[in-house]
C-alpha cells in the first residue's frame, strides 16, 4: 500500500501518486501528497515492498487512532473503500451509532430494521406508534434520524414508518448507472415499491419532504393504487423550469456545467476528509437550534448529518439524474400526466412554510 505507488479512486476519477527516491524534491512531494490524503506515516516506514498496517505494528497503532474500523457492513467498490478508509473518517458502524443516539433522545419504543428488498440490497426502516400507517420519506442528504422532532406527535395517531431512501444514509448504496431522468426516478421509486410489497402495506399515507416529496409524487403517479393520502411537504421538483432558464446557454457555460456535474452536490464534504464535519457545522449550524429542545448538544445532529453524507454518493448520483439543475427537476411533476393520481382514491395535500425556495412559483401552480 505504501511501497511503489499510492492509488486513490474517487467515484469518477483516479489519482496516482508515484513514489520516487531519486532526489529529495520527489520525497518532499510524496510526503506532502500523503499529508493531504490524511495518511499518518514517517519516512522510516517506507520500504520497497507493499506494506499493510498490520505488517508494521508501529504504523498500525498510529493509523488506528485516526482511521475507523470499516470491517462491519462494508459497502461500495474496493476503490471507494480505499479512499474512505484513508481519508474520510466515517463508517456504517459510526453512522448506526449516530442514528441510535438521536432516536434514543425521543424516549419512544422505536423499532429499527434493515428490510431486504433484493440480494445485497436493504432499506433502513424505523417504526413507532400504532394506528393507520404513515410512511415518511426524507429529503436530500438526510435520513430517518432527522424526523425525531415529529415522531412523538405523529405516533400518537399513526403507525409511523420512516425509511432511508436508496443510496442515502444507512440504506444500501446501490450503484447508479442510469442515463435518463426516468431511470433516475426508477432508481428510487421501484425499490420503494419492492419495500412496500415486502412490508405488505396498502391504503397508507405517504409523506415526503423536499426531494422526498418529489420521489413521493413520482411514486404516486406510477403506483397510485396503494395510497390513501399523498402529503408533499415543501417538495422539490414540482414547478416547470422558467423559460429564461430553459434556453440553451452559451458553449462556455455548458462546458463549465459539464465539468461541475462530474462531482456530486456534497462531494466537497468527502473531499475535505476529516475537515468535512467542520463544513457541515459551518453551513448547517442552524440545525442545532431546530433540535435544541430534544438535544441540548446540537453537535450530535451535525455528526449524524455528516456521516449520512460521507459515504459513497450513489444516491446523490441518482439525484443528479433527476435534475435539470440543482434548482429544478428535469421532469417537473407539474408537467407530467397526473391522470393516475386524479383517477385514484388518494387525497393530495401540499404543505409549505413561510419562507421556502420557489414559494411564489409553486403557489401559482396550486391555485391554477
Amino acid at each position: 500500500m505504501f511501497g511503489g505507488s499510492i492509488l486513490v479512486r474517487c467515484p469518477r476519477s483516479s489519482f496516482q501518486l508515484q513514489r520516487s527516491t531519486r532526489n529529495s524534491r520527489h520525497q518532499r512531494r510524496l510526503k506532502n501528497s500523503q499529508s493531504h490524503l490524511g495518511i499518518i506515516c514517517d519516512q522510516r516506514h517506507y520500504s520497497q515492498k507493499s506494506m499493510e498496517p498490520e505488517q508494521d505494528k508501529e504504523l498500525g497503532k498510529e493509523l488506528a487512532q485516526v482511521v475507523p474500523d470499516l470491517s462491519e457492513e462494508a459497502e461500495g467498490s474496493e476503490g471507494w473503500r480505499f479512499w474512505k478508509w484513508r481519508w474520510i473518517p466515517t463508517s456504517n458502524k459510526i453512522l448506526r451509532n449516530a442514528e441510535k443516539a438521536l432516536l434514543d433522545t425521543t424516549k419512544l419504543d422505536v423499532k429499527q430494521e434493515m428490510v431486504q428488498i433484493a440480494e445485497n440490497e436493504y432499506i433502513n426502516t424505523i417504526t413507532v406508534g400504532s394506528g393507520p400507517p404513515l410512511v415518511l420519506m426524507h429529503g436530500f442528504g438526510s435520513g430517518v434520524g432527522l424526523w425525531l422532532c415529529n415522531l412523538e406527535e405523529l405516533s400518537r395517531d399513526f403507525t409511523v414508518i420512516a425509511v432511508d431512501l436508496p443510496g442515502f444514509a444507512r440504506s444500501t448504496r446501490i450503484p447508479y448507472n442510469g442515463k435518463t431522468p426516468e431511470q433516475a426516478d426508477d432508481y428510487f421509486i421501484d425499490r420503494f415499491e419492492k419495500w412496500r410489497q415486502i412490508q405488505e402495506l396498502d391504503d397508507f399515507t405517504l409523506l415526503g419532504h423536499s426531494f422526498g416529496g418529489y420521489v413521493s409524487a413520482a411514486y404516486a403517479i406510477k403506483y397510485p393504487d396503494h395510497l390513501s393520502h399523498l402529503i408533499l411537504a415543501d417538495p422539490w421538483g414540482i414547478p416547470s423550469v422558467p423559460q429564461k432558464d430553459a434556453k440553451k446557454p452559451p458553449l462556455v457555460y455548458r462546458t463549465i456545467n459539464s465539468i461541475a456535474t462530474q462531482w456530486t452536490p456534497l462531494a466537497v464534504i468527502r473531499a475535505a476528509g476529516p475537515y468535512g464535519g467542520g463544513l457541515v457545522t459551518r453551513f448547517r449550524g442552524d440545525l442545532t437550534n431546530k433540535y435544541k429542545e430534544l438535544i441540548p448538544e446540537g453537535n450530535h445532529v451535525l455528526e449524524y448529518v455528516y456521516h449520512c453524507n460521507a459515504g459513497e454518493p450513489t444516491g446523490e448520483q441518482a439525484f443528479l439524474g433527476t435534475c435539470h439543475s440543482l434548482a429544478y427537476a428535469a421532469k417537473p411533476i407539474v408537467d407530467r400526466d397526473l391522470t393516475p393520481i386524479k383517477k385514484s382514491k388518494m387525497k393530495v395535500t401540499l404543505l409549505y412554510g413561510d419562507v421556502i425556495f420557489n414559494l411564489k412559483v409553486q403557489l401559482e401552480i396550486i391555485t391554477t
